[in-house]
């Protein structure tokens, strides 16, 4: 059930690419679910600096990889 056609921004398609739910980003992080939503799907949604560290520990703990701002923010 990952990227089944879904508008997505660039966090959201990473976590289609490594077959993490949202619900999953909502349980490391604390974060609402309506926020991991807008989050992964509005390529313009902006959220705020200490969302972003969030996010960002998030997807380093599920993958090991090392992820920064500028990966999914511009």
């Amino acid at each position: 059930m990952f990227g089944l056609g879904k508008r997505r921004s660039p966090y959201g398609e990473f976590l289609d690419e490594h077959r993490i739910k949202q619900e999953d980003i909502v349980k490391v992080t604390g974060l609402n679910r309506d926020t991991v939503s807008d989050v992964c799907s509005d390529p313009d949604y902006k959220p705020r600096k200490s969302t972003i560290t969030l996010l960002l520990m998030a997807v380093r703990e599920l993958t090991g990889k090392k992820v920064s701002k500028q990966d999914f923010w511009t």
